[in-house]
């Protein structure tokens, strides 16, 4: 059975070889009586009708190449799975489980996650932050319990700063968040506190990570940033989309480098059971309520924002955000002498690349030295504002830029399929 199915195969190997070879010579017959024709360059193979002169190219959408749409979606795909993953939000209030039609914008904890992933999207350099500052507020809390003898994982660090505990007494029950628990720390009742505290199993249990999404997002990002690295080794070009979005894999790794131990998607708190208010659990909740920064109660417990204890000094947090945010702003920078449309955004892209970064400066300086307060808001808002226009206009060029794009950028890159992504 097999030599007949070699033979088969062989014989019509041979007879398309030699029907292949017969068309090579009846064209090359035909080459040397006809009149030669122009052979179309490769911008016009890369491009087809999309090309526009001059090296460049719109809307592609060939098979046998890299594709406008292709591009849109691996960039997509990169930042809609990091942006998913990477954001870990506290846990949420009544008001948002319990929210009805009309409240639903305002309190749907659904909704505000689609705010915090537009928040990573539109400035990835803010989510960073915010990841720092609660990373360096649970190495406070875990640093503060190992001070007193009591053993603290970052994991339920974590899951005491966003929000996982609550007191309950015979006079009522007040839930510990963000600093509060510091204070809960110095009074006599501590070691029945403790004791009742969650094992990290028992938190990470109830976290919801998704391990597939995680290696999704992993696995298209490596794809991206690999593929960028080699187009650039071979001295092929990439879009701005994509440069971008290798800044944007920047953070969202740092974000999510920090938040690693923070419990995702926790929906239930621990309730600590005191069997009676003592003076000292009465006085730290008198302190609580006259230092309570939000009205708004959760489940009927008392919100803390305990502003008087002492928490991390925030200028930290700096250390690792002002770096992060001028890394992000070289990677534009990167596109300083790339081809665009017009000599007008090419400026306007170098101009907002440079202003990002020296917001990021300007910040930091103002943070750092001891200036009145009044400059200091003045420079913060004046930087803020810069930044967001700066912003702004680099998010406006990365897709306009796709109406006359190099035709480099289109062509493939053959080893970067064999890397596994989606496409």
């Amino acid at each position: 059975m097999f030599s007949k199915s070699f033979v088969l195969f062989s014989a019509l190997f041979a007879f398309f070889s030699s029907a292949q070879a017969n068309t090579e010579a009846t064209s090359t017959s035909i080459s040397t009586t006809a009149s030669p024709t122009p052979t179309s360059s490769p911008v016009s193979k890369i491009c087809g009708s999309a090309s526009l002169g001059d090296g460049k190219c719109g809307w592609v959408s060939g098979s046998s190449t890299r594709s406008t749409y292709s591009i849109l979606w691996s960039c997509f795909a990169v930042i809609l799975l990091c942006t998913y993953k990477v954001i870990h939000l506290s846990i949420c209030s009544e008001a948002e489980y319990t929210a009805t039609w009309k409240q639903w914008p305002f309190y749907s904890k659904k909704l505000k996650k689609v705010k915090w992933m537009l928040v990573a999207v539109l400035a990835p350099e803010v989510v960073a932050s915010c990841s720092c500052d609660e990373w360096l507020a649970a190495k406070s809390i875990r640093l503060e319990m190992k001070s007193k003898g009591y053993p603290c994982s970052m994991v339920l660090a974590f899951y005491i700063y966003m929000g996982g505990l609550a007191i309950r007494t015979s006079s009522g029950t007040i839930l510990i968040r963000h600093k509060a628990y510091k204070a809960l720390m110095d009074i006599d009742e501590r070691d029945d506190i403790v004791a009742q505290l969650p094992y990290d199993q028992d938190i990470l249990d109830r976290s919801k990570t998704d391990s597939l999404t995680v290696v999704l997002a992993c696995m298209q990002s490596i794809w991206l940033v690999v593929q960028c690295i080699g187009r650039t080794v071979e001295g092929t070009a990439i879009s701005e989309l994509e440069l971008s979005t290798c800044g944007f894999v920047l953070c969202s790794l740092t974000a999510y480098a920090l938040w690693w131990n923070k419990p995702y998607d926790v929906e239930h708190r621990t309730i600590i059971e005191l069997p009676k208010a003592t003076e000292s659990i009465s006085r730290i909740a008198e302190i609580l309520k006259e230092n309570n920064t939000d009205e708004k109660t959760d489940y009927g417990f008392d919100r803390v924002y305990l502003t008087q204890i002492p928490d991390h000094d925030g200028i930290d947090s700096l250390y690792v955000v002002v770096p992060l945010g001028i890394l992000l702003s070289a990677v534009h920078l990167a596109a300083w002498n790339w081809a665009f449309p017009s000599q007008v955004e090419l400026w306007l892209w170098r101009v907002s690349s440079l202003s990002l970064l020296s917001t990021c400066f300007v910040f930091f300086l103002f943070r750092v030295s001891n200036l009145d307060d009044t400059v200091e808001k003045f420079a913060a808002y004046t930087s803020v504002v810069i930044y967001c226009i700066a912003r702004v206009i680099i998010l406006v060029q990365i897709f306009l830029c796709f109406r006359a794009m190099p035709e480099s950028v289109y062509r493939e890159v053959a080893w970067a399929q064999f890397i596994p992504h989606l496409s």
